[in-house]
C-alpha cells in the first residue's frame, strides 16, 4: 500500500480550484476558499508542506 506523503499549499490550493471554490480571504498564514452551495468554507495554511490529515478536518 502506497504511503500517503504530505503536499504543498499550492497543490491542495489546485485541487480545490478545480473543484469550484474560489479564493474568499486570507487571514495570517490562512486561505480561505469559498463554493456556492457548500456552507463551510475551505482553510488551507499557507505551510511549506500540509499532511493529509489536516485536510480532511473540517
Amino acid at each position: 500500500m502506497a504511503r500517503i506523503t504530505p503536499i504543498s499549499w499550492q497543490q491542495l490550493e489546485k485541487v480545490f480550484i478545480a473543484a469550484g471554490f474560489e479564493f474568499d480571504r486570507q487571514s495570517g498564514s490562512h486561505r480561505c476558499y469559498v463554493k456556492p452551495g457548500i456552507s463551510r468554507p475551505i482553510i488551507i495554511p499557507t505551510y511549506k508542506e500540509i499532511p493529509f490529515r489536516s485536510s480532511l478536518i473540517t
